[in-house]
């Protein structure tokens, strides 16, 4: 029998199934990114932006949720928070290059 989905989830796409799938150590498929800049803006302003920036796109407020033995559904987080989900965070790189930014992704 089916799984069936809350009102609010929604099915993956075989697309983002097959990203999710293909992401491992030796094949990294997460999309990051990092900002460098002249000063520093305090965490709880950047949260105040992603917030009303997340409104307009579900996904960035949804996790993966496992469905069965191969079918996944976007789960919407209730009371998204980018900073307290864990989502955002403030790192430091130890030097400014690729190999810093992949040592800290990869802890």
């Amino acid at each position: 029998m089916p799984e069936c989905l809350s009102r609010d989830e929604k099915w993956l796409s075989v697309q983002d199934v097959f990203w999710l799938l293909s992401d491992l150590p030796e094949n990294q498929m997460v999309v990051n990114f990092c900002f460098h800049m002249e000063r520093d803006i305090p965490l709880p302003t950047i949260n105040e932006y992603l917030l009303k920036w997340a409104v307009n796109f579900p996904r960035f407020r949804s996790r993966v949720v496992r469905k069965g033995l191969i079918r996944y559904a976007w789960e919407p987080i209730p009371d998204f928070d980018p900073v307290s989900s864990g989502c955002v965070g403030e790192h430091y790189l130890s030097e400014p290059t690729e190999q810093a930014l992949t040592a800290l992704v990869n802890k």
